[in-house]
């Protein structure tokens, strides 16, 4: 009886020694949509309508610049979703694409050419990404997917594909939830 308990212990230090965060998005028509998992890609909106057979909530801790992602299905809604799909996954890498115009998602190859993982940092709530010069950059921008109300996150889309496309919005990613009520 006394091993369950030690276990419980030990698993709530890791996760407090981690600092897990949840992600949001915040922009024009978008209010802390928090940020999902869906089929690898990172999308926002209300996980319960995301048109994947893959998808969950999901909670990140901060290591080494990564921001690494499980799935959170602790939530009834995200409980519910996750319950109808596969979320055996575990730490993966959020990724940025170093095309710009791709969405983010996650990934265990952080070795990849295509995609950046590091190095995250956050201004106060704000995350971002520190690019090759040390700056640190925000360019998220959300696009919507042919089900209302979620999102893909794209990565730095030029002045040029901005104008082509009015629907998508610039968006910021923090870690602060939505007002309730």
């Amino acid at each position: 009886m006394t091993i369950p308990f030690v276990l419980c212990v030990l698993m709530s230090t890791v996760l407090a020694a981690q600092n897990t965060f949840t992600l949001y998005a915040y922009g024009t028509n978008i209010s802390g949509s928090q940020v999902f998992y869906s089929q690898g890609i990172a999308q926002i909106g209300d996980v319960r309508y995301a048109n994947s057979s893959n998808v969950s909530n999901v909670y990140f801790y901060e290591e080494s610049g990564k921001f690494i992602a499980n799935p959170n299905i602790t939530s009834t809604t995200a409980s519910l979703k996750a319950s109808e799909s596969n979320t055996t996954w575990t730490d993966l890498s959020f990724y940025i694409p170093k095309s710009s115009g791709q969405p983010l998602g996650f990934t265990t190859n952080i070795n990849s050419a295509e995609v950046t993982t590091g190095s995250w940092h956050f201004y106060g709530e704000y995350a971002f990404i520190e690019n090759s010069a040390g700056q640190l950059e925000s360019h998220f921008f959300a696009q919507p997917t042919d089900v209302d109300g979620v999102y893909n996150i794209l990565w730095s889309l030029s002045d040029q594909a901005q104008l082509a496309s009015p629907e998508i919005k610039s968006i910021s990613i923090r870690t602060i939830p939505p007002a309730s009520g």
